[in-house]
């Protein structure tokens, strides 16, 4: 070990006891006050610290820490300062002597540093909500390695120590990605992930993924618009189940009319997503050597990148949104719903849907009994609330792809009957959400970390078309949509196929 890493001494039982206990009491004591300070005066937190400005923010944080450290990357940085690189000197007692408590704090907690909690006041919330969890990280891959080495020997008891060296169907096994022809192919590494090579941020791939639900969606609406056959199937698809029914007397033409409608507005928000994933990777190459580990962002990729990001957020709330307006619509999951239709003297009747009683009151029922339903509606989540509101008490959303690798997993093994629930719409609904959270996750993998930006900043600050069309409202009101709705299923739909001789070709 380096001499500047070395520890100073050794503890007996009895003191480290000690130390442990008045550790815990001021640990129990501090975050008492922490949760109670939030649960109180939470506004007022976080608006006095994000009015402040950064020399404000420095000025308060070095009254409270006075021996906070300056800089980041404490850990490389101590190896160049003398205290890091030469022996401790030895005091009369034969011992080390003991390290600087300012030191000692800095290497303690890494990462706290005046220079990102002055910058980003996110940081500081960060905080106060999560405190680090570094000692689970480590325990859980020193239990890991633990258990494989287990498994390892278990697998080699009894083999002879001469046993000629051989490693060649290792090494094609590792080539081919672990792949077997007996199994079925996994999705991709975004829902094996414990199971796959370390994730990347690669815009090539971000591109590439845009591309393909950009492609995809471009086939479907031109099938839809050349295919008269695959357009009646489409208008039967939608024109099924309970919502239909409720609604089949004064307004199911509306069913296809908006669905048309999403199909366009998924094409146009593909196709922003690729563009901004296209201009994200010229500024990157522009400025790639600028890059430094510990450096900011250069400017310009900086807010490319967050504006990437807040595109591929609002489209992954969008689309589980979509999500959770269909399913009640759907035939393999209306029978699930209770809907109520209010007639309106002026514009379309209201459908309101909810649960029928008791289905949705024991998550652990529903995860082990319906997983296809627990998934799809946890699906319905935002990536960036911790609880959905109005639903299961006590319960933290799940990350996507998790529930995407349940999903599958679910769906590989189940009958016919089961898989039929999810019908060609909630499919492409759901590829589309598992592609957009796939791009926020890698997107999320960006280091260094990008600036954080609301919405209303890019907004104002970026001019492209994306995001000057981002708020426009629909000229198409379900009135419009009900109107054209009747005239299309009238003038196509209902039209009898002609029959006789076919003079009408002529």
């Amino acid at each position: 070990m380096h001499p500047g890493w070395f520890y100073r001494r050794s503890l007996s039982s009895d003191e480290a006891k000690q130390i442990a206990a008045s550790y815990i009491n001021v640990i129990q004591q501090d975050r008492e006050y922490l949760m109670d300070s939030l649960a109180k005066y939470g506004n007022i937190i976080v608006n006095r610290w994000k009015k402040k400005s950064q020399d404000k923010r420095q000025a308060l944080l070095l009254e409270a820490i006075p021996n906070l450290c300056k800089k980041r990357w404490i850990i490389p940085r101590h190896g160049f300062t003398p205290e890091g690189k030469e022996i401790p000197p030895i005091n009369s007692d034969g011992q080390m002597e003991l390290r600087s408590l300012e030191t000692r704090n800095h290497l303690l907690l890494n990462w706290l540093n005046l220079e990102v909690l002055k910058t980003n006041p996110a940081v500081l919330f960060a905080l106060l909500h999560n405190r680090t969890a570094a000692r689970l990280v480590l325990e859980a891959q020193a239990y890991l390695m633990t258990s494989l080495r287990k498994v390892v020997d278990g697998i080699l008891q009894g083999i002879d120590k001469n046993t000629p060296l051989a490693v060649e169907k290792w090494i094609s096994m590792v080539s081919m990605g672990f792949r077997h022809s007996n199994f079925a192919e996994l999705w991709s590494p975004y829902t094996n992930q414990a199971f796959s090579s370390p994730p990347s941020f690669l815009l090539a791939n971000l591109i590439s993924l845009a591309q393909t639900r950009l492609d995809a969606t471009i086939d479907h609406l031109w099938l839809l618009q050349t295919e008269p056959a695959c357009m009646k199937r489409y208008i039967a698809d939608m024109c099924h189940g309970a919502f239909y029914e409720l609604t089949r007397d004064t307004g199911a033409s509306w069913l296809v009319v908006r669905g048309i409608l999403q199909a366009i507005k998924s094409y146009w928000r593909w196709g922003w997503v690729r563009n901004e994933c296209e201009r994200v990777k010229s500024i990157h190459d522009r400025f790639r050597d600028n890059i430094a580990q510990g450096e900011d962002l250069p400017s310009r990729y900086d807010k490319a990148l967050s504006a990437l990001k807040l595109l591929v957020v609002n489209d992954v709330n969008r689309r589980g949104g979509l999500l959770g307006s269909a399913i009640p619509q759907r035939p393999g999951f209306s029978h699930r719903y209770l809907g109520t239709r209010e007639t309106k003297k002026q514009g379309p009747d209201i459908i309101e849907w909810r649960r029928k009683d008791g289905l949705l009151s024991d998550a652990k029922h529903m995860l082990e009994n319906d997983p296809l339903d627990y998934c799809l509606f946890q699906l319905q989540a935002r990536p960036d609330i911790q609880q959905k509101s109005n639903t299961w008490p006590k319960e933290v959303s799940i990350d996507h792809a998790l529930l995407f690798s349940i999903l599958e997993h679910h769906l590989a093994k189940s009958n016919i009957k089961e898989k039929s629930h999810l019908d060609e719409v909630l499919s492409n609904l759901l590829s589309d959400l598992a592609a957009s959270h796939e791009m926020l996750a890698a997107i999320r993998l960006q280091r260094p970390l990008r600036r954080p930006r609301t919405l209303d900043e890019v907004l104002q600050s970026e001019k492209r078309k994306n995001w000057r069309a981002f708020n426009v409202k629909s000229h198409f009101t379900n009135d419009a949509c009900a109107k054209l709705g009747k005239a299309f299923l009238k003038n196509f739909h209902e039209v009898k196929a002609p029959t006789g001789r076919k003079t009408w070709l002529g």
